[in-house]
């Protein structure tokens, strides 16, 4: 582990959370692991919570098939649309695709005759959002297209919200409105999907009408919260910590620059902390200068540019540094703590981005605490 970046995944936090989730929606949960369980470890991560979710749910085929290998017998819903190319294998993997227009339907029909097997299908209605999705309006005459068509089985039906983290919005009561007409429209024709599904992290915490019969929750599964500074029905444990080891210390004169650029001068004598991590790991070129670490427990500001493999930083004030000691980018060390929501807010970003943003170059480990 010697000079080397690397996030310890606590699944015990994931696991509290999810616990934590059922026990106020008293639904079923369709746990979103997509983007790499949002930079935490998909497979890890889905291994250990598939006991507490009845459904996991994903962005991109490789996604679908990497957990219809690892976790088989387990159900997995793909969230986008898919070209008809590519729909064989879904179709033969058993996944459950959101559709949203007839040729999605036809094109899955027809593959799953050639199979002989049923293509599960999730209507995707789009009640405002505008990103993807049947028109609200044009949804019913979708689900009766699908309801006779030989090889489909509707399993779901969805939306998203899109200013769920908006607790003031009138937006989201309008888009629940919607969604409400297309389910009454289709009870009084008799169709009922299985799934009905529409709360995310935000929804879970903010909109209780948002719940339907299950409930989709990403970010809230990982311990951050959807809306910053709000009182939470419980305090979602965060579940990353992203370290790296001192690979330098040094000493520097008054007035000598630090980095790239020679973009910061030190105006005293000062002790000089390189870490190997930079931007072609994720932490963000824009924590140059504003940025801080954790180092026994203290914080040690960034000194000049972030690199794309090394980053310098103050370690003056902190006693008995030395190579090899453990430096937290993110998480918490003792009684410190550095929050995704910090290096969103020193980058001009969300904490979705931040998480998702640490590359592959960083070892996840997953442990239980």
């Amino acid at each position: 582990m010697k000079c080397a970046s690397w996030a310890e995944i606590d699944l015990s936090a994931i696991r509290y959370n999810l616990q934590q989730i059922k026990k106020l929606t008293q639904k079923r949960v369709i746990a979103v692991v997509k983007a790499n369980a949002y930079g935490h470890g998909m497979v890890e991560v889905s291994r250990a919570i598939a006991d507490l979710v009845d459904m996991f749910a994903v962005a991109t085929l490789d996604e679908a098939f990497t957990l219809a290998r690892e976790l088989p017998g387990h159900g997995i819903l793909n969230l986008f649309p898919v070209p008809a190319e590519v729909m064989d294998t879904i179709v033969r993997c058993g996944i459950h695709q959101t559709v949203n227009s007839s040729a999605n339907l036809r094109a899955l029909a027809e593959i799953a005759g050639n199979h002989g097997k049923p293509a599960h299908v999730h209507i995707k209605v789009d009640t405002g959002m505008h990103r993807i999705g049947i028109p609200y309006d044009q949804a019913v005459s979708l689900v009766e297209e699908a309801s006779v068509l030989p090889g489909i089985h509707v399993e779901g039906i969805s939306t998203h919200l899109a200013c769920a983290d908006e607790l003031d919005s009138d937006y989201t009561p309008l888009q629940l409105h919607r969604f409400r007409t297309v389910l009454k429209q289709l009870a009084r024709a008799g169709m009922v999907p299985r799934w009905i599904h529409v709360s995310n992290s935000a929804g879970v915490l903010h909109w209780s009408d948002s719940y339907f019969n299950a409930v989709r929750p990403g970010l809230l599964i990982y311990g951050l919260r959807p809306v910053p500074s709000v009182s939470l029905p419980f305090e979602p444990r965060p579940a990353l910590t992203w370290k790296v080891r001192i690979s330098q210390v040094r000493q520097v004169d008054t007035g000598e620059p630090i980095g790239y650029g020679c973009t910061h001068r030190v105006s005293e004598p000062t002790t000089v902390a390189t870490i190997p991590v930079g931007y072609a790991d994720g932490y963000r070129r824009h924590l140059s200068h504003k940025g801080r670490v954790l180092i026994h427990g203290r914080t040690a500001p960034i000194l000049g540019r972030v690199c794309m493999d090394q980053t310098m930083c103050d370690v003056s004030v902190i006693e008995d540094v030395a190579v090899g000691d453990e430096v937290v980018l993110l998480g918490r060390q003792g009684e410190s703590c550095i929050p995704a929501e910090e290096h969103a807010t020193l980058t001009g970003t969300i904490h979705y981005d931040i998480l998702t943003g640490i590359g592959p170059r960083v070892k996840r480990i997953s442990m239980s605490s």
